[in-house]
This record gives structure tokens, sequence and C-alpha cells, in this order.
């Protein structure tokens, strides 16, 4: 029986003899998303570098097809890369669901108390889970597949607006949230959007809900919803549109918090403020702190409530 590091060295030299078969095209991944530095690769036959714009390659003479730019600001991942992602996100959640309630039976028993401290911490430390499925999906649909860089998703320096604009962010997305449930209160609806009754009242849930709410929730959120999705929507759909659409799926993703339906119309609008921050700035970093800053805000006031 043949070792497995003897099976894996015949799959790659059979991989690199179907490859050798079509023209290369030299960095099109990196060259798609406008970063020419990257924009190089190895040939396949001699691995030697091929620059990008080579019509063959510089040491063995190979055609070398030139790659196909997209345009500045422009992404490479496909309408059909993000339903994919999707899918594997709701997979993930789905196939994650009965872990999740035989770990809650172990520590909290058939008939769990919503308030039960162990109870909150498993049930807030699981949404951990879509945290990292949705990193997973930027990754496995986005940048990794495309090779595309990080300036794809928009993690780069803000073209402008400094680091100031999280502030006014955060101060219009609370002004969001205080306009439309003054207007529901007018017609007499009050849902229940707050945590459940105990969640700042023990340890336990306060370090889940500050490690979720404050370090994974701003970085993988933002680089889902505005860098992969937002960013592979808007030269297709247009800003407003994409911001709009990306807004949704933001909402509809926090549809499992407390409040439930009426929840989702304030998180979208958020959304597609920080879609918006995301266009005006040339860069997620602004989407992020803000996504912090209101985090944060929204953790201290239950911190003090309690």
């Amino acid at each position: 029986m043949r070792s497995f590091a003897g099976r894996a060295s015949l799959a790659y030299t059979g991989f690199m003899d179907e490859l050798a078969a079509e023209p290369l095209i030299a960095g099109e991944n990196a060259a798609r998303v406008g970063d020419a530095d990257a924009a190089r690769t190895a040939c396949p036959s001699c691995r030697s570098a091929i620059p990008f714009g080579a019509n063959f390659c510089p040491l063995c003479g190979r055609p070398v097809a030139q790659p196909r730019p997209l345009g500045e600001g422009k992404v490479p991942w496909t309408f059909l890369d993000m339903g994919k992602a999707i899918g594997f996100i709701v997979g993930g959640v789905l196939l994650s669901f009965i872990p999740l309630l035989i770990a809650i039976y172990l520590v909290a028993g058939s008939n769990p108390d919503e308030e039960d401290p162990t109870y909150l911490t498993v049930s807030i430390a699981s949404s951990v889970v879509l945290q990292f499925l949705m990193l997973g999906a930027v990754v496995r649909f986005g940048i990794g597949k495309y090779h595309a860089p990080r300036s794809a998703l928009g993690l780069r320096r803000p073209d402008r607006g400094g680091y100031w604009l999280p502030i006014p962010m955060v101060f219009s997305a609370y002004a969001i949230m205080i306009a439309y449930f003054s207007i529901l209160s007018a017609f007499g609806i009050h849902p229940n959007a707050d945590l459940p009754d105990g969640t700042f009242d023990n340890l336990g849930p306060i370090i889940a809900v500050a490690v979720l709410s404050l370090v994974f929730a701003p970085f993988c959120e933002e680089l889902f919803f505005r860098g992969y999705i937002f960013g592979g929507l808007r030269n297709r759909w247009g800003s407003m549109w994409a911001a709009l659409a990306s807004g949704l799926l933001f909402g509809l993703v926090h549809a499992a918090n407390p409040g439930a339906f009426y929840i989702v119309p304030p998180i979208a609008a958020i959304g597609a403020l920080f879609a918006w921050g995301y266009i005006y700035s040339g860069s997620i970093s602004a989407s992020i702190g803000a996504h912090f800053l209101f985090n944060l805000t929204s953790f201290v006031i239950g911190v003090l409530e309690a």
C-alpha cells in the first residue's frame, strides 16, 4: 500500500499535468481586484515567476494568456459564490443545532430555566459558531478561492474620513433605533428587544456577551456583510441597492435576537448605514469601528442597568 505522502505526490503530479494542458492566466485573480504587485504566479512547467502582463514564461517559453482586469473596486466572486457562502452558513448552523441542544441538555437539563446563568452562558456563547461560519465563508468562497488580496474586502486604510467616522455613524445608528421604537410606541407596539433577565447579573453570561459582541461580531459580521456581500453586489446592482440588500440580510440574521421580527427593520437600516461608511471611506475599518462602538455602548448600558 502506498504511503499517504506517495499518494499525495501522485495526485499533485496529475493535477499539474492537467493544468499544463491549458494556457496559464498569469496572476488573473490578483489582477482582477487591482493588485498589480500581487499579480504574479509560478509557471506550472518550470515553476519560475511570471510577471503580470507577460505573454510567455520568461524561462521555458510556455504561452501565457493575458489577465482580464475587472476594474477599480470590483471583486472576482460571483452571485453563485455568494449563494454558496450563504448556503454554507445556513448548513453549518443547522449541523451545529443538534450538538448545541445536547450541550444545553448536559449543562441545564431537559427543562432549562432561561434565566439560569449556565444556560445563558452556553446559549450566548453558541453564537460564536455563526461568526466562525461567516469568516470561513469569506475565505472559502471569496479571497481564498480567488487568491484575492485583503483589500478586496475593504481591509485597507481609509481614503477619507480618517478614524473619526465611526463616531457619527454610531450616533446615527442609535438615532435610527430611537426613532423606530418611538414610532412603534406611538402605535401601541412595545416589543421586548432586551436580552433575557439575568444576562448581566452573572459573570458567565457577561463574559459570553462581551466576547461575542465586542471581539467576534464587529470583525466577522462586517467582513461578511459589508466586505463580502456588499462588495460583491455594489458593482452589479449599484451602491444603493447593494447597501439595502446587504443591510436586509444583516437584519434577517439578527431576527433570532430578542424582539424577533420587530428588530429586523432598524438593524437592516443600520446595516445600510455601515455600508455607506464603507463607500465614503473606502475601507470597512469605519464600519468595524462603528459596529464595535455600538455594541460597546449597548453592553455598558446593560451592565449599568443591571
